[in-house]
């Protein structure tokens, strides 16, 4: 049974009649980038593995939610972002830029939505 409501939600998605709710989705897309910043910046202590914890749940999220695929995206905006925001220097700065916007184009929102500005 389960396998079959799988299946007819994959059907819904593909045609386009199971409405997400997508500002709940920019939020979990936001936390996630968030806690991959913190992570980038704090290797260990509880706030990490809180952090940690809260994005395997994301991910799990996401990935039933729109695939895996889309899920990937995500991982490459995430960590880019926080290379972008911590170790881009000026000469690459205009270049990791254009990958955000094209990579946050690709999960339906801007960059400043993505970094909750």
């Amino acid at each position: 049974m389960k396998s079959n409501l799988q299946e007819v939600r994959k059907f819904q998605k593909i045609a386009g009649l199971l409405k997400e709710n997508e500002s709940n989705l920019l939020r979990q897309l936001q936390r996630y980038i968030d806690n991959i910043g913190l992570l980038d910046f704090k290797s260990q202590g509880e706030e990490s593995e809180e952090a940690e914890i809260e994005n395997s749940a994301i991910q799990k999220e996401i990935t039933e939610i729109k695939g895996g695929d889309y899920f990937q995206i995500l991982e490459r905006f995430a960590e880019l972002n926080s290379y972008r925001q911590e170790y881009a220097g000026p000469d690459e700065v205009g270049e990791v830029e254009e990958k955000l916007k094209t990579l946050a184009n690709e999960l339906g929102f801007t960059v400043k939505q993505l970094n909750n500005i």
